[in-house]
């Protein structure tokens, strides 16, 4: 059976500063800046609450060994992917492409490393975008 775990993105309202925040699905039982649970009346509430991006745990770990979440950014052979919840089951979406593969897969597994997120690494998709753009003469094949 696998491990239900989420994390979310969001303030801390101790220093008002972003971050990600892990084992949010025990916030009920948690106090001080460990997770922003006075904000919260339980882990229902966290999922409620707009201002926090809640993500869940695939359930699977790279091939360093390194939990992936909803939101990591992930390489594949070579190729940025974003990890993502769709149609029932949790997929990654290479840069640029327009197809969700599944994730889980043995083979796949052990070729994915987890390098970020969206939310505390953006820059590494803005290089992968600004690269594409680049490498096609600017956007619509235009300089």
């Amino acid at each position: 059976m696998r491990e239900i775990k989420f994390r979310a993105w969001g303030k801390d309202f101790n220093d008002n500063v972003e971050r990600m925040f892990y084992d949010v699905q025990n916030s009920y039982d948690m106090i001080g800046s460990v997770t922003p649970c006075d904000q919260w009346e339980n882990f229902c509430s966290a999922l409620d609450d707009e201002i926090f991006k809640v993500m869940q745990f695939t359930g699977l770990k790279d091939k360093n060994g390194i939990d992936i979440y909803e939101g990591d950014i992930i390489k594949v052979k070579g190729e940025l992917a974003i990890v993502k919840f769709n149609h029932g089951m949790f997929c990654y979406k290479k840069i640029g492409k327009k197809v969700d593969k599944r994730l889980g897969r043995k083979n796949i597994i052990m070729e994915i490393e987890v390098i970020g997120n969206i939310y505390e690494n953006p820059e590494l998709l803005e290089e992968k975008q600004n690269f594409q753009l680049n490498k096609n003469g600017g956007k619509n094949g235009k300089a």
